[in-house]
């Protein structure tokens, strides 16, 4: 078996491409976060405008309904039973 030496330099190399894989890996997903959580444009006229804040005032509602049924969904299985108290 032949096995291949590895020296400091060769180290040092692999380490630093690596990180500049990484540098542009992460400046990627800045650009895509960036992309994906900008507002929307805003409207040209009242109507869509109007339709925005409908649809966003309809998205916020939602997830309040969404968490309160989950939460209550999960009490459920987190419920303490009623302690009886034992009669004198």
């Amino acid at each position: 078996m032949n096995k291949q030496p590895f020296h400091p330099d060769m180290i040092a190399e692999q380490r630093r491409l690596l990180q500049q894989e990484i540098e542009k890996k992460e400046e990627d997903i800045k650009a895509n976060l960036e992309d994906l959580f900008a507002p929307p444009p805003p409207g040209r006229n009242f109507f869509e405008r109007a339709v925005q804040h409908a649809e966003t005032i309809y998205n916020v509602v939602d997830g309040v309904l969404v968490s309160y049924k989950l939460i209550r969904g999960f009490n459920f299985f987190f419920k303490r039973g009623k302690r009886k108290s034992a009669k004198r």
